[in-house]
């Protein structure tokens, strides 16, 4: 386990024993959060299977993707159209 991983992990550790007392301060709330958003990014970056740094590389690879995936409904449409034109050509 890397050194920052492990500084991470007891971070979170100890916020968590702070979240579950009755301290809850609002400089808490804001190191919670900040971890919060670094574990969807992780996470995010996990499920990917990509290794992108910041979440603009990321945007644009889910961006990307979605593309794809709108361009591939499509996909029997258009296939449907040519065959059909072809047809009409024969």
């Amino acid at each position: 386990m890397t050194k920052k991983l492990r500084r991470y992990i007891g971070s979170t550790k100890q916020l968590t024993l702070k979240y579950n007392g009755a301290e809850k301060s609002e400089d808490d709330k804001k190191e919670r959060n900040k971890y919060v958003a670094v574990d969807e990014g992780m996470r995010t970056r996990r499920l990917l299977g990509v290794e992108a740094e910041s979440l603009d590389v990321l945007q644009d690879i889910l961006g990307d993707r979605m593309r794809l995936r709108r361009r591939l409904q499509r996909l029997p449409l258009v296939l449907e159209q040519i065959q059909l034109f072809l047809k009409r050509s024969e």
